[in-house]
């Protein structure tokens, strides 16, 4: 993207200088001193030429200058003209040095994100590998480390080998007790699903209690509306003693309600 801003800036320089020299430094003229150096800004070409030798630092300035016959009076190429050409060379040095750094910077943030993602690629592909080649290979120790560790699962495999020989395969060593962290870890696990077991129990036996007290309550509801059907048609019938008693016994029953209530 960036060459290709400097090519279309390039261009209309170019086309802004040839513009500003037209024809008057295209050919030998009265104004021209042999004795000096002059680029020959002859055509577009020359000046696009020119052009890139100011990009590059290495520009003529007396080829822009001014040009004057002195002994004839005449002005070739004059003051205002020339003042323009070197505003347009000054101007298109400071934007080529722009654009050429801009360049640089893309290219080498260009060229860093190319490296960073492959390097982002080897790590990756080393830790897949690395991760492939532990998960293939015994957990061993290094070095004289591994032969201490196989000397004492070789004391273990015998001390377990003599107690099956002696106990007639009914007792086995039990391993996991040389193993700390391994046996704490199952005995934490076994808790925790014992105290869960215990929770489900408890909620089960509670929602058992509820569904019975409200059966009961409705149990005695339906008695207590039985009794007092029945009370109010032996009211009728009955003496006062025996409306007293039933007084009495209604009481009694409602009272014995209240505290099975206040229990539960």
């Amino acid at each position: 993207n960036f060459m290709l801003v400097l090519i279309l800036f390039t261009a209309g320089f170019v086309l802004a200088l040839y513009y500003i020299i037209s024809v008057d430094l295209s050919q030998e003229s009265i104004c021209t001193n042999d004795n000096e150096y002059r680029t020959k800004l002859l055509d577009l070409s020359s000046v696009m030429l020119y052009i890139i030798q100011t990009l590059l630092q290495l520009q003529d300035w007396v080829s822009i200058s001014i040009r004057k016959n002195g002994t004839r009076q005449i002005t070739c190429f004059g003051e205002e003209r020339a003042n323009v050409a070197e505003w347009i060379i000054l101007l298109y040095n400071a934007v080529g040095t722009i654009i050429l750094l801009n360049l640089l910077i893309a290219l080498l943030a260009s060229t860093f994100e190319a490296f960073k993602e492959r390097a982002k690629i080897e790590t990756n592909f080393s830790r897949v590998q690395d991760t492939i080649d532990t998960a293939r290979k015994h957990a061993m120790m290094s070095p004289p480390f591994n032969l201490v560790v196989m000397v004492a699962m070789l004391v273990v495999m015998l001390f377990d080998y003599a107690i099956r020989l002696l106990s007639r395969g009914r007792y086995v060593l039990n391993a996991e007790f040389l193993f700390p962290i391994q046996y704490s870890l199952k005995r934490d696990l076994i808790l925790r699903k014992q105290e869960a077991a215990k929770k489900r129990r408890g909620s089960m036996l509670l929602s058992e209690d509820e569904n019975a007290g409200e059966e009961e309550e409705e149990g005695g509801e339906e008695e207590g509306e039985e009794e007092e059907e029945g009370d109010e048609r032996d009211e009728g019938e009955g003496t006062d003693e025996d409306k007293n008693k039933r007084n009495k016994d209604k009481n009694k029953s409602a009272k014995q309600k209240k505290n099975k209530t206040n229990s539960r």
